[in-house]
């Protein structure tokens, strides 16, 4: 009797042991969080330069290399991060310019205090100044013809000196293209100042202009932002790559009696000795297509390969082996100069036969 009581307890035990309990600490947050609050407020004038910035939120946040999402806009250096409940607190090296309209962008990716990652950058500007800048350029980047929702805008205020390289220098304003393309750069002077626009295909999206890998181009053209005309819509910044491969194609028009067999083409740039930098074969109507064509300058031909050596040249003769042979062999009139991009089409060239040599 004794043993089957023990036994019953131990059951008991081990049943209990079996439940599962929630978590302590109620359910998983995952709940993004949110800035609440400015200070100072979007829109604010009149800012002293000695003033701190504070941006709160909804809840308690990550606090390491916070300020690693923030950008400011003309640049002032950040020294440290304080944190006062959910806020954060940014303390300048010095002061801020006086006379200027700042824009503070915090990026998406900082996180609260549980891991939980923000999805949505925040933006607010404010003025040293007695009145806040309003000026306002709108527009779209192209990047190989298309919209480019990778691309980064920048303007800088002119003149600037000597040395001034867009593609290097510090923007006075910089925002990013959405989807399609389009991008509008806010907080702008508009004091009948000489305004350039800089924009670069940010192919891996890491907001630095790399020359080596990611193309970039400036608006042809400066523009001025007035009060009696504060806003310029419709600007396009077209973006050529020039690492973009071109097109050529046409037709090979054979009069050998080896109408039966591909034709072989080939081009040489210019400035290249052999062997040729492209070549491709034509179908059996003549047509062919050379797809990725780099930039340069080339020469093109036309011939029957007997030697399949991609070379328009001699060969040993079929019926004679001892003797040499000239391949069918025709050179199109014209240099083709390929630009990134640009598709040639029709380039046709006449292939006929190979005069017999004169005893």
């Amino acid at each position: 009797m004794r043993i089957r009581v023990m036994c019953f307890v131990l059951a008991l035990f081990t049943a209990a042991c079996a439940i599962s309990e929630a978590p302590p600490g109620g359910p998983e947050d995952r709940t993004p969080p949110r800035v609440v609050l400015s200070l100072p407020e979007n829109g604010t004038s009149g800012v002293s330069a000695d003033a701190e910035v504070m941006i709160s939120f909804s809840e308690g946040m990550t606090k390491a290399r916070f300020e690693r999402f923030l950008e400011l806009s003309p640049t002032a250096v950040i020294r440290k991060v304080k944190w006062k409940d959910d806020s954060a607190i940014l303390v300048f090296e010095g002061e801020l310019h006086s006379d200027t309209t700042y824009i503070v962008k915090l990026k998406k990716g900082y996180t609260d205090s549980h891991g939980v990652r923000g999805e949505n950058p925040y933006e607010f500007a404010f003025a040293t100044s007695a009145e806040i800048d309003t000026g306002l350029v709108a527009g779209r980047v192209l990047f190989r013809r298309e919209p480019s929702k990778k691309g980064v805008v920048k303007v800088f205020v002119l003149p600037k000196d000597s040395t001034f390289a867009a593609e290097a220098s510090r923007p006075d304003r910089q925002t990013e293209t959405a989807e399609d393309g389009t991008f509008t750069l806010k907080y702008l002077p508009a004091r009948n100042t000489a305004l350039l626009l800089w924009a670069f295909h940010d192919a891996d999206g890491n907001g630095l202009y790399d020359p080596e890998k990611e193309a970039g181009a400036a608006l042809p053209d400066t523009i001025r932002l007035t009060r009696a005309r504060p806003q310029i819509d419709d600007q396009v910044i077209d973006i050529v790559d020039p690492r973009e491969p071109g097109a050529i194609s046409g037709l090979v028009l054979n009069e050998t009696a080896y109408d039966s067999i591909p034709l072989t083409l080939a081009l040489n740039e210019v400035a290249v000795s052999l062997p040729p930098t492209y070549v491709v074969l034509s179908n059996l109507k003549g047509a062919y297509s050379f797809d990725k064509v780099l930039k340069g300058t080339y020469t093109l031909r036309a011939f029957i390969d007997f030697k399949r050596d991609s070379l328009c040249g001699e060969y040993p003769c079929k019926d004679d082996s001892t003797r040499i042979c000239m391949e069918p062999c025709a050179v199109y009139p014209d240099t083709l100069v390929i630009e990134p991009g640009v598709k040639i089409e029709g380039i046709d060239i006449r292939l006929e036969p190979v005069r017999k040599r004169e005893e």
